[in-house]
């Protein structure tokens, strides 16, 4: 039988979801050094994508017993949708939740196993989109250059056929903007070292805030030692 790790865990789906939070809650008073981590921070695990995460609740809520475990997913192109299909896992465990998801991010107990389960719908909990809508969200509201990458990214398959899929149009301007600035072309994670993306936009703070209720750990407040 597999060792239940002693921290407690959050899922996510893929490994710029994991390297982009991580750094985000860095910012945010975490410890780098992951041994140098209070018990009460959890392991970040990427599941590989959304329905790994989604396939996880039942039995990672079992496991943790005791112990919150958080899930992280897309909502893409329905909230709605994807909240419907989690809340049919969670109620397998003992989770009650409300039909309408909560803008501030859920967080809730299993009554048959005493874990707290927290679940964040990226972007917001509300809009469609990924977890690059959340990082858009990141940039600053004067940056002109965002909409200079939306404007290209658009010409690009319209005017040339870029193969990229529609719903991978975020992705695409994301990377266009990344290309544009000081070091180009950095990954997610070390984009927001960096300060490209900025951790302490409105949408970041209340992804931290759902964080500290999901897992009560003491987030010390953002750093400002980015550019």
């Amino acid at each position: 039988m597999a060792r239940v790790p002693e921290r407690p865990l959050l899922h996510v789906e893929g490994k710029n979801d994991e390297h982009a939070l991580a750094t985000l809650l860095v910012k945010h008073g975490m410890p780098h050094d992951e041994k140098q981590r209070p018990l009460e921070y959890p392991l970040i695990k990427a599941a590989g994508n959304d329905s790994g995460v989604v396939n996880l609740i039942e039995i990672q809520v079992q496991l943790q017993a005791g112990r919150p475990v958080g899930f992280i997913v897309d909502a893409d192109d329905s909230p709605a949708n994807r909240w419907e299909s989690i809340r049919s896992h969670l109620k397998q465990v003992g989770v009650e939740t409300s039909p309408n998801m909560d803008a501030e991010g859920f967080v809730g107990e299993s009554s048959t196993y005493k874990t707290r389960v927290g679940v964040w719908l990226m972007p917001d909990n509300s809009r469609p989109g990924m977890i690059e809508d959340f990082l858009r969200s990141l940039i600053n509201a004067g940056d002109t250059l965002i909409g200079h990458a939306d404007a290209s990214t658009q010409a690009a398959k319209n005017e040339h056929n870029a193969p990229f899929i529609p719903a991978h149009l975020e992705k695409a301007v994301l990377a266009c903007w990344l290309a544009w600035q000081v070091k180009p072309g950095q990954p997610y994670g070390t984009a927001v070292t960096a300060g490209y993306f900025k951790h302490d936009r409105p949408s970041a703070i209340a992804f931290v805030s759902w964080f500290r209720r999901l897992y009560g750990v003491p987030i010390i407040g953002a750093s400002s030692n980015t550019p």
